[in-house]
């Protein structure tokens, strides 16, 4: 799949089978065809390797092969997966071509999205996102909010009301950053997309407090008009300034970081270094970090909040020290943990 996709880097793991699909030569290596390829790509391989199945998908215009190729075998399973991925990045015309002549020929085909990983872990990221700054939030009440049946006065959970609307303004700027998530992954600059987005983030993150009256509506004007301390904390991040300078220097430097693991350590740090907000800095550099890692194929990353007090003492060494040894290993350690185990 790699070399299908263009991505030419040593793999970690080789895979050798025997040629029961159709074969071609590229640089003297006999590898499956296109459309071999995409039917035999495996759902832990959309979630770990994105770009690279997203890159063979986008290379596809046509189903003939494919479908040649499913119908030969009688692949249903793989089929609804293929179909959910053409879904996915917006083909629907292959995927509802893929359905229909499924079925016509009497197969029985269950769509599904091989890369729905990211909404599979939104509690769990939402949980430990929240509970890392403080906030008294329940899988139950994050589960309420996001199927929309949520009551701040009638809920028990909801004792204290900013809570569920920490809950909710999660939910719905997880809506936006999976949006940037999607633009990275149809090949747009992540850096780009992060200077395009954030702010758009931001305003979610928070909109829900406006509509209650907890905050104003120029709360939610752009970036901070005051100096900002970090409770727990001996950094000052800079003068409300030196921000509007900061940020696009920031932004520059993840478009010409070539390593989307090294953009994601660099802007989780930086971001928090600067801290252009009065509030939600933490919760946007870590939907922000894993922009950075979507945009290298990783999956998403959720930092325990039972790792917290390592989790600010590796974020603290960055501020005060320049010191990302402790935070890129920290990060590095998460990522390993997260890996499927092929042993």
């Amino acid at each position: 799949m790699q070399i299908q996709s263009g991505n030419w880097v040593v793999p970690s793991q080789l895979l050798v089978r025997s040629p029961k699909d159709k074969i071609e030569v590229i640089n003297g290596i006999n590898i499956y065809s296109l459309a071999s390829t995409v039917k035999n790509i495996g759902e832990d391989i959309y979630m770990r390797k994105a770009i690279d199945a997203r890159t063979c998908l986008y290379s596809i215009q046509d189903s003939s092969e494919l479908l040649s190729i499913l119908l030969e075998g009688g692949h249903t399973v793989k089929a609804g997966r293929v179909a959910g991925a053409f879904r996915n990045i917006g083909n629907s015309k292959i995927t509802e071509e893929i359905l229909s002549t499924m079925s016509s020929t009497g197969y029985d085909v269950r769509e599904t999205d091989p890369f729905a990983e990211i909404d599979e872990k939104y509690v769990s990221d939402a949980y430990h996102s929240l509970s890392i700054e403080d906030y008294k939030v329940t899988e139950d009440l994050i589960n309420k909010v996001r199927s929309g049946a949520w009551d701040p006065k009638g809920d028990e959970d909801n004792m204290k009301p900013k809570n569920a609307l920490a809950a909710r303004g999660y939910w719905m700027c997880f809506q936006k950053v999976k949006q940037g998530v999607a633009e990275v992954f149809r090949g747009e600059d992540p850096g780009e997309v992060a200077d395009k987005r954030h702010e758009e983030w931001y305003r979610e993150l928070f909109s829900a407090s406006v509509s209650a009256g907890i905050l104003k509506p120029s709360d939610l004007a752009g970036y901070r008009n005051a100096q900002v301390y970090i409770s727990g904390s001996m950094h000052t991040p800079p003068s409300k300034e030196s921000v509007r300078d900061a940020m696009p220097v920031l932004f520059e430097l993840l478009s010409q970081e070539e390593n989307a693991a090294v953009r994601a350590i660099l802007e989780h740090l930086i971001f928090v270094y600067i801290h252009p907000y009065m509030d939600g800095n933490g919760r946007i550099a870590r939907f922000l970090m894993n922009l950075m890692l979507a945009s290298g194929g990783y999956s998403w990353l959720i930092i325990p909040v039972e790792k917290r007090i390592e989790y600010m003492e590796a974020l603290e060494a960055g501020s005060l020290r320049q010191d990302i040894t402790i935070f890129t290993k920290f990060i590095a350690s998460l990522i390993e943990e997260d890996q499927p185990n092929y042993s």
